[in-house]
């Protein structure tokens, strides 16, 4: 059987809306088994790059249920999405597919299992930064690794064997983002039982925020990521469950409800990246 989810949006960004439609096209679809599903894009305009991730997630949830994932695009081409290692697999050239469809820049979306931190430390230092983005400072660089290095570790304690953690990026007027999405039990389940005072998703999400760890040691690793986000003139969007959080770049909150909860985590950040000053040597 063959069933099409037509997009309402004209841009697919990282955002509410965007989880939004992602996780009600998963809640519609989880009564289904050994089904194709294509994702039809053809009114959608622009793809934010580091949404890749999130529509990684969503083929791996289909997949356990025996159902594949397809994306119908614009020209009524037909791209099958796969969730190990790179999202289309090595049917389509990432570079290509980026350029002249409509993803908006980015480098490849890639899996991670919580037992491969060297593989995940290795695509940080070759794969996280695309060759033309040269004008980001290697300050800002080795910033943005950290965090994501912290983000990961985060993920990979929390994760069962062998759930994937997916992580994709884009880059465009000047803002760099990235998403990092795991498919654990997310927030709630391990916040709650550290603490009884909290009882939804979006209460989990502001206590981590707050610098606190549902492990016996201390904590801070969003509350750290909060801080650089802001200082970057970026912001920060946390989704997890029926729960979204941002904070923009003025260090304002904003809370979401999803109409289906997602089942794991999606933390995406972006940064401002000033160009650089470029100094004219006389001939």
């Amino acid at each position: 059987m063959r069933i099409y989810y037509n997009s309402k949006l004209k841009q697919l960004e990282t955002n509410h809306e965007g989880f939004a439609e992602i996780t009600q096209i998963m809640n519609t679809v989880r009564q289904y088994s050994f089904t194709k599903v294509v994702f039809d894009l053809a009114n959608t305009q622009t793809i934010d790059g580091s949404m890749a991730s999130v529509c990684a997630a969503m083929s791996y949830y289909l997949s356990k249920s025996n159902n594949s994932l397809s994306i119908q695009t614009k020209n009524d081409n037909r791209l099958p999405l796969f969730y190990k290692y790179d999202l289309l697999g090595s049917q389509v050239n990432w570079g290509i597919f980026l350029k002249f469809r409509f993803w908006n820049g980015g480098t490849a979306v890639r899996g991670f299992t919580r037992e491969e931190y060297f593989r995940f430390n290795h695509y940080l230092i070759t794969e996280a930064f695309d060759n033309q983005w040269w004008d980001i400072s290697v300050e800002m660089k080795q910033n943005i690794k950290r965090h994501l290095r912290r983000l990961f570790k985060n993920a990979s304690e929390h994760c069962e064997e062998n759930t994937p953690i997916f992580i994709s990026s884009s880059f465009k007027d000047r803002m760099l983002k990235f998403t990092l999405v795991d498919c654990g039990p997310g927030f709630y389940k391990n916040i709650a039982a550290k603490d009884v005072q909290v009882v939804n998703e979006q209460q989990a999400i502001m206590w981590a925020l707050e610098g606190r760890s549902s492990k016996n040691r201390p904590g801070g690793k969003l509350r750290s990521l909060r801080k650089f986000c802001n200082y970057n003139l970026g912001n920060l969007l946390i989704a997890s469950g029926y729960a979204t959080v941002g904070i923009s770049e003025e260090g304002e909150m904003s809370f979401g409800e999803l109409v289906a909860p997602f089942r794991g985590s999606i933390i995406s950040f972006s940064v401002y990246v000033p160009r650089p000053n470029l100094i004219e040597i006389a001939a």
